[in-house]
Formats: structure tokens, sequence, C-alpha cells
């Protein structure tokens, strides 16, 4: 019974917050705990686009010092240091530029994915997925870029991803308008035409790690099946 109640309160909740974000009146916002961090800014007409990092912490709580902004830039630029976190930057459409106004950007960045649980996707055992959401209320024409770190768990690595966002209607996890561009030692990118709530779904395999011991038996016995096997050829060809 309890876990049905928070099935149907966790989209409220979420929702609650990203309009939170957007109704701060300041020009610049945050409120950090170690779980959820949000951020609202307003910037000018002019801007071309926003960044918003997160940076990892040594707790894996998110710290205040460790959220930043860069409020005009036109690309996203990955820390080449590898303590980011997670990335987004939203680029501006040109009609933008032409209205004389500032506008409200909320973020807000989730640990972990326990508000958005799906019926379809799994999490991978011993791994976390952030979650990252943008808002500038009922814009179109966006153009989203994010770099999320993948967290894998000993002995794994990671087998393929997908870049996804919260679809409230469905109640699930959707890839439409979204796709992944590479993974790099940057991270895992993806790009998306729209603001909500972002995530990666990403799948890992295990690697196995065999004995120094038996792989020596493997290339023993694979190097006498094949002499075995030319001695029988030779035979066969001169007692013929």
């Amino acid at each position: 019974m309890q876990t049905n109640v928070f099935l149907c309160f966790s989209p409220s909740l979420t929702e609650t917050l990203e309009m939170f974000s957007l109704d701060q009146n300041n020009n610049v916002s945050s409120v950090v705990r170690p779980n959820v961090a949000v951020q609202s800014v307003q910037v000018p007409s002019d801007t071309v686009g926003i960044q918003f990092t997160a940076l990892t912490g040594r707790s894996g709580n998110f710290v205040a010092n460790r959220i930043h902004l860069n409020t005009n830039t036109s690309e996203l630029i990955a820390d080449k240091g590898g303590s980011t976190d997670v990335q987004i930057v939203i680029k501006f459409p040109p009609v933008l530029h032409s209205k004389n106004t500032n506008h409200s950007i909320g973020f807000v960045l989730y640990q972990n994915d326990r508000f958005f649980r799906s019926k379809a996707f799994r999490a991978s055992p011993g791994t976390s997925r952030r979650v990252i959401s943008a808002n500038l209320g009922q814009v179109s024409g966006l153009h989203v870029e994010m770099l999320f770190k993948p967290t894998a768990g000993p002995n794994t690595s990671l087998y393929d991803f997908a870049c996804v966002w919260w679809n409230y209607t469905l109640k699930d996890w959707s890839t439409f308008g979204c796709s992944k561009v590479n993974h790099s030692e940057d991270g895992l990118r993806c790009f998306c035409n729209h603001t909500t709530n972002f995530a990666v779904l990403m799948s890992f395999r295990r690697d196995f790690k065999y004995a120094d011991e038996l792989n020596w038996i493997t290339t023993l016995g694979c190097s006498m099946s094949i002499i075995g096997l030319s001695l029988t050829i030779t035979f066969q060809m001169v007692t013929r």
C-alpha cells in the first residue's frame, strides 16, 4: 500500500520542484541539499546559452560550492579534469534574442531516480542514475546537450546507453526527441530538442577475469589439439 501511494505522488513532487525552480525572483537562486539541488537564474535576451555543471563530491552528496553556472555559452565545455558528474547546456533559439526581456531558467538535479519509477527500465545492480531537470517555460526550438558520467560496479563495464526524458503522461522514460552522440572519456553525450527531466539509461556487462593458470591450461590444450590435428592430416596424406 505504501508503494502505491509513493508512485502516485512522485510526479506531483517533481513537477512542484520544477515550478519552484522557475518561481524565483532573484537573478541567481540556489537551494542545495545532499540528495537534490535546485538552481534558478534570470538571463538577458542576448544570452546565447547557459550551462549547468555539477562536480562530483567526495561523499557522493551534492555540495553548494560544486554547483556551477555559465550564463553565456554556445557549447558544452567538458571538464577535462574528470571531476564532472553531470553537465547540461541549453542553447537559445534566435526568436528569444528578439525579445528584450529576461528569461527565467530552472535546474533540478536529483541524486538518483527514486522519484521516477519506471516499469520498463530497471537499473543495473550497484549503479546509480542521476536525473537532471531543465526548464525554460513554454519555449520551442531549444537545443539541449548533456553529459553524464557513468558509474559502474566492480568488475563491470558499460555495454550500451540510451538518452531519455520522463514522460508524465506515460509515467515512464521515453527516447522521443532525444538522441545519443557517443561514449568518450568525457562521459555519455546526449542531445534533446526540449526541456524536461533527463537521464541516461545504461546497461553494463560483467568483465570476467580468469586466473593465469586457467589461461595457460587453455593455451596448452589448444596448442596440443592443433599439433594432433596436423599430425593426423600428415599421416593421412602419407599413407594414401
